[in-house]
């Protein structure tokens, strides 16, 4: 696909996701007509260790907005899941446009600010209520559609004789538990005339019939806890609130009190009963709740995706400093693996099992319900939206196809395209086309910065963790430009043997040799200042680092990374 340019002039709507196409996780859709770009959702996703160590989460990288002098007029929010807000406290300084989402969106994003130090007061926020949005040349119509956090919402978009409904994630919940069941009367209101084009979640595709209600779960986990003598802590994501409501309803109905362990926990429960859900219920600190017989204890507790610092795997590893597991409790992950996070959950898994611990998964039990749609509401949607146009969004690559195939095969659209994150389509009233493709990469949110993964640190981390590090110290006498004394440390790289270490101190002295004789020695002329100790410590560690490869690729068919300090005497 040939690279876009901005300038070329389109009459449709240009549509172009920068994450979420290709994979489950950091959604975002920019759209654009006649000059007035807006974008959909600003979300994040996990970061996969073998791929950037030490990194959690992952954004998409909006440098095609930047490098293009992009203004965007607004970011709507479909709802306040961390895959589609996850990335906005990170973008919104630059971008400097106006956030539109629910009251509960917004302030749980306001929270996310204040945790990275951005004053919300600095942010236009405008408040989603169910009625008519005009930003620039578009007109914006959300519709209430069920998911396991309230007040989500997807947006018919409307730009002149164009429509484009973008759903968001959604489900068709007869029983929600939070919320009221979706706007039918609205969105068939809406749709009357068939859509232009169906933007729509494809998480589900691969399953036939309908996804099971909320409500549906509650009886499931009832007749599962109730026959547990020990504590029962149940992991799930900190923003399905939906599922810690249907937790503590079973959990009052067998006279526990319901503990809450991980801070993203604490600060979705104090939202959501700030804005008129969980009523009712008391959620104790992990702390206090710990002082109950462990008999009358439901811990909530966040890790379900095996997060190395979330509750669950700090109870796993004995590191939690207040929940602790004994052989007669139980484990409930109340959740779906996300693609990539197997081998953090595993881990999980296999640690609580080492204890005797009881581990109930979906695999087990039914425990956990998707909040995404299966084939069945597909085809409603479809009936409903009657779409000349399927685009489906939100899925791996397999999820998508299948998505596209489903399409054509059942005829529920004229025709079904198939996008990667980067694709530029270009929405018209009679065709849908790509016109192009920009780069689509993703950054690391490593502490307060933001690096890509090929940055030198991301790339360092994965030559460490394969390899390790040989780290040596030179003392150089200034009066004779040689090296009188050498040290040398290794980390993660050799055991300690003596042979070993025996072997690796000649290496090290026949390099100082090789450094005396092919670097120092041209030096001895020149009066030592900053510039020259630069130059001598550049070309010492060009000559060291090829020394030690080919040294340590012939004894120990290792290539560590390599860190030289030279110090003057």
């Amino acid at each position: 696909m040939s690279k876009f340019s901005i300038s070329a002039k389109h009459e449709g709507v240009l549509m172009l996701p920068l994450g979420g196409c290709g994979e489950i996780g950091k959604n975002m859709t920019l759209y654009c007509y006649k000059n007035t770009w807006i974008m959909i959702d600003c979300g994040a996703s996990f970061g996969q260790e073998r791929i950037v160590p030490g990194v959690d989460i992952i954004i998409p990288d909006i440098n095609f907005i930047r490098v293009n002098k992009i203004k965007i007029s607004a970011i709507i929010l479909t709802h306040v899941h961390e895959d589609h807000v996850g990335a906005l406290s990170h973008y919104i300084k630059e971008l400097k446009c106006p956030v539109y989402g629910t009251k509960f969106a917004l302030d749980f994003v306001n929270l996310r600010l204040k945790d990275r130090r951005i004053d919300p007061g600095e942010v236009k926020f405008k408040e989603i209520k169910n009625s008519l949005i005009k930003i620039g040349n578009f007109d914006i119509e959300p519709i209430f559609l069920t998911h396991s956090i309230p007040e989500m919402h997807g947006m018919l978009i409307k730009a002149g004789d164009i429509s484009v409904f973008h759903t968001g994630d959604w489900k068709f919940d007869p029983d929600p538990v939070i919320g009221e069941t979706s706007d039918f009367v609205k969105m068939r209101k809406l749709c009357e005339n068939g859509v232009t084009a169906l933007v729509c979640d494809s998480t589900n595709v691969l399953s036939e019939g309908h996804s099971n209600s909320e409500g549906e779960l509650e009886a499931s986990l009832y007749s599962l806890m109730k026959t547990k003598k020990g504590m029962i802590v149940i992991t799930t994501f900190a923003s399905n609130v939906a599922r810690i409501e249907t937790i503590a309803k079973v959990a009052r109905k067998l006279g526990r009190v319901v503990g809450i362990s991980g801070l993203s926990l604490h600060k979705i429960t104090s939202i959501a009963q700030n804005n008129g859900y969980l009523q009712g219920y008391d959620f104790l600190d992990a702390k206090e709740a710990m002082t109950y017989p462990k008999g009358e204890v439901v811990m909530i507790c966040t890790g379900c995706q095996g997060e190395p610092l979330a509750t669950i795997a700090k109870v796993s590893n004995n590191s939690h400093p207040i929940v602790k597991l004994h052989s007669n409790d139980t484990v409930i992950f109340s959740s779906k693996i996300i693609p990539g996070n197997e081998k953090k959950i595993l881990s999980t898994l296999n640690r609580l099992a080492d204890k005797n611990i009881e581990v109930i998964t979906e695999r087990e039990h039914f425990v956990h319900v998707s909040g995404h749609p299966k084939k069945d509401e597909l085809r409603q949607i479809y009936t409903i939206a009657k779409p000349k146009f399927a685009i489906p969004v939100h899925g791996e690559s397999v999820n998508l196809r299948e998505h596209c195939k489903m399409a054509h095969d059942e005829k529920l659209a004229e025709k079904s395209i198939f996008l990667r994150d980067g694709d530029v389509l270009l929405i018209e009233k009679d065709d849908v086309k790509k016109v192009g493709a920009v780069k689509a990469d993703y950054l690391c949110v490593d502490g307060r910065f933001l690096l890509p993964p090929s940055s030198r640190a991301i790339s360092q981390r994965r030559k460490i963790k394969e390899s390790g590090v040989l780290s040596m110290s030179f003392v150089v006498n200034k009066a004779k430009m040689s090296i009188t004394s050498a040290k040398f440390d290794i980390i993660g790289l050799l055991d300690d043997e003596n042979s070993t270490f025996k072997k690796l101190d000649e290496i090290v002295k026949k390099l100082e040799k090789v450094i005396n004789s092919e670097v120092l020695s041209s030096f001895k002329k020149d009066k030592i200042n900053k510039e020259i100790e630069a130059k001598i410590h550049k070309k010492s560690y060009d000559m060291a680092k090829g020394f030690i490869e080919k040294s340590f690729l012939k004894n120990f068919d290792k290539s560590p990374v390599l860190s030289l300090s030279l110090h003057y005497l």
